[in-house]
């Protein structure tokens, strides 16, 4: 038996290679469908846990060591940790924002409806805002910032939204 996904149709072939018996029926659509939502799900869940998981090692970090005596590897995990929280913040502030937007301008700016933002897309956004600050801390830590060095990270992050934009 072998299955082949064709947009949100589960085909099913029995019998073999050759695709003899198709069972394509509205009960097996509504399955994969169901088991779509469940796997969206169990992505966000997983994504939730690693953001508070992340936020309790950076608080951990942050309480009980100081950097002299956390050594290379706690200032990457520090840093590897503020990352991960900021963008499981940011991601969430972007998905929550972009809808309040949508729905308080529906139907107001053009006649087409408007397209909700899914979690994924505003992840995307988030990851590439997210190194701004990180980016703007580690200048810090090496010399100092001036308003050029926060010019190139803002260019680096519009080229970065950009590219994300047109994916």
């Amino acid at each position: 038996m072998a299955a082949v996904i064709r947009g949100t149709r589960l085909i099913v072939f029995s019998g073999g290679c050759c695709p003899g018996n198709i069972m394509s029926s509205t009960h097996v659509q509504w399955k994969y469908k169901q088991y779509a939502i469940v796997m969206s799900s169990m992505k966000q869940t997983v994504f939730n846990l690693v953001g508070v998981v992340a936020l309790i090692i950076l608080v951990g970090i942050l309480v009980a060591t100081n950097p002299t005596e956390a050594g290379p590897f706690g200032v990457l995990a520090f840093f590897v940790c503020l990352y991960v929280v900021i963008v499981w913040i940011t991601t969430y502030a972007i998905f929550n924002l972009y809808n309040v937007v949508l729905l308080t301008t529906q139907n107001k700016i053009t006649k087409r409806p408007p397209q909700p933002l899914r979690v994924l897309r505003a992840y995307y956004y988030a990851s590439v805002l997210s190194l701004a600050p990180l980016l703007i801390i580690a200048l810090q830590s090496v010399g100092g910032v001036s308003i050029f060095d926060i010019a190139l990270v803002m260019v680096f992050v519009t080229l970065g939204l950009f590219y994300v934009a047109k994916k």
